[in-house]
Parts: structure tokens; C-alpha cells; sequence
């Protein structure tokens, strides 16, 4: 699976929720927030891969007790017959431990109100609680807001073929129901009429439906009276992606500048050339002769 594919199935996990287990979904930008502090953590990965920092592992790089007691990852999963290195448990088991040791973080991702910057920017720094001088917060609220706007376009989308084909089979069923009862040509007409423009009723929808960005506002906590949980410290990671990126961009900026360089070198060479051209025109133009070299040894005249 690809970074994208883990984060979409995260995001439609959190949002969708496990009934199963008595566990409430969250609106598509709290999950989305949650999102972008796993990717910043762990890439989304429901194992760490190589060391592991300080014994964590998963999605939120849980450790200690959070991780191996009878209330952590392990134990919660295993106690519901889950397996604890899935992506769906993992979301399954931070949804459940919102619930029981964060109420008013909780009641802050039900409600959505705040920013998705805000709401990033909470999780870090009350769930997750890294050392905030390397928690990257920057990089966690891009990756919220990327993964965001993807889910919020395939979300609108969907609504909007639903939309659309109901419309369409709700008027096309009257139309041919009119014309089967032996109603007016014109009563069907009007019905074919009104069918084709379900077509439009879709688009329209999603116009006035697209979500706003939203504007970026200082992260501001919530007041959440945190029971004593053994603390996560963060490692300092880097997203391999966006460094590719920085140096792609790096290497296509001194290829730009090796270029112009190349170029104003031409130019300089050109306008030289041009002088001695127009220099040995005058001269040939003056009848000057050049003096013959002289090879003799040096010998006085």
C-alpha cells in the first residue's frame, strides 16, 4: 500500500467508526487531524519498521504501558479479538482511547468547529504529547490538510453522483409513468426534459456543497484535564517524499542558473567576436598592413 492508501483507509475508519465495539466515528476533518500526526509519527505504518525509538510502535507510536499493558494497544486488542499490527485496530483503539482518557479533546473532534490546524495541533500536543520542540507541527497540519482536501473531493464527488442519479430516476419513473397512463405528450415531454437536466442538478450540487478552505489560525489547546499516561516522546522524522521533493527542486534551480550562466557567457563571447570582425574591417578598409614577425636570433641590425 501507498502512503495515500493508508491514509485514505485511516481517515475512512476514524470517520466511519466500529459499531461493532461501540466506538462513534468522527467528522472527516477530526480524522483527517488524526491522520496528519500518524503520518508525521509512524508514515501511517501500522508496524515500525527498523529501530524503534524508545520501544514505540504503530500508527501514534504508542510505548510503556500504552503500548504492552493490559489497557494498551496490545492487550485492548487482544481482549477484542483484534490483531494489534492492523491499521483498523490501531484506529479502532485510539478512537477508544479518546474516549476514555481524553473527554474534552474528544468533545473538541466531535464537534469540528475549530480549524483543522487547531484541531492537528491539539492531538499533537494532548494525545501524542512529543517533545514540541521536534514535533515537526508544521508538517503534521500539511499533511492534515492534504489528506483533507483529497478525502473532502472523493467525498463531494460521491455525493454528487448519488444526487444526481436519484434525481434522474425519481423524475424519469414519473415521466414514463405519465406516458404509460396515457398522459399528454407534452406532460412527457416536460419529464424527458426535466430528466436531462438531472444531469446538471449534480454539478450544482457540488458547487454549493465544496468545502471552503479553511483559513489558517494559530493552534489554540483545549482544556483537558490529562490523567497521568506515560509520555510519547517524538522522534525527529523527516517525510522522505517531501525531501525528494526539496531536492528535485534544489537541482532544477542550479541547473537554471548553470544555464544562464552558459547564456550570458555566449552573449559575451558573440559581442567579442563582433569587435574583432568590425576592427578587422576598419583596418582592411585603412589599407593597414600588418609588419612581417620577425624570426631572426636576436642578431643587432
Amino acid at each position: 500500500m501507498t502512503l495515500l492508501d493508508r491514509q485514505k483507509e485511516v481517515t475512512k475508519c476514524l470517520v466511519a467508526g466500529f459499531p461493532s465495539l461501540g466506538l462513534k466515528g468522527v467528522p472527516l476533518k477530526s480524522a483527517c487531524a488524526a491522520v496528519g500526526n500518524f503520518t508525521q509519527e509512524n508514515l501511517v505504518k501500522a508496524v515500525t519498521e527498523g529501530v524503534k525509538d524508545h520501544g514505540s510502535d504503530g500508527l501514534a507510536q504508542w510505548r510503556l504501558t500504552r503500548l504492552d499493558g493490559p489497557h494498551g494497544l496490545k492487550g485492548w486488542s487482544e481482549a477484542q479479538g483484534l490483531d494489534w499490527a492492523t491499521l483498523s485496530a490501531q484506529a479502532a483503539f485510539f478512537l477508544w482511547e479518546l474516549h476514555r482518557d481524553y473527554p474534552a479533546l474528544e468533545r473538541d473532534l466531535r464537534a469540528a468547529t475549530k480549524s483543522i490546524e487547531t484541531l492537528t495541533a491539539n492531538i499533537c500536543k494532548f494525545y501524542e504529547r512529543p517533545n514540541m520542540a521536534v514535533a515537526a507541527l508544521d508538517k503534521r497540519i500539511s499533511h492534515a490538510k492534504s489528506v483533507y482536501a483529497i478525502m473532502s473531493k472523493e467525498q463531494t464527488a460521491k455525493m454528487t453522483t448519488q444526487a444526481g442519479a436519484g434525481a434522474a430516476v425519481v423524475i424519469g419513473t414519473a415521466t414514463m409513468a405519465n406516458a404509460a397512463n396515457g398522459g399528454s405528450i407534452g406532460m412527457t415531454l416536460v419529464g424527458v426534459a426535466l430528466a436531462g437536466a438531472a444531469a446538471i442538478i449534480g454539478p450544482l450540487f457540488a458547487h454549493f456543497t465544496k468545502p471552503k478552505d479553511a483559513t489558517p489560525t494559530a493552534p489554540a489547546p483545549v482544556a483537558a484535564k490529562i490523567d497521568h499516561i506515560d509520555a510519547v516522546e517524538a522522534r525527529p522524522s523527516d517525510d522522505p517524499t517531501m525531501a525528494l521533493n526539496a531536492a528535485i527542486a534544489r537541482r532544477k534551480s542550479a541547473e537554471a542558473m548553470l544555464a544562464a550562466a552558459v547564456a550570458v557567457e555566449a552573449e559575451e563571447r558573440n559581442k567579442i567576436v563582433a569587435r574583432l570582425d568590425a576592427l578587422r574591417t576598419a583596418i582592411s578598409a585603412a589599407g593597414i598592413v600588418a609588419p612581417a614577425e620577425d624570426h631572426s636570433e636576436g642578431q643587432p641590425s
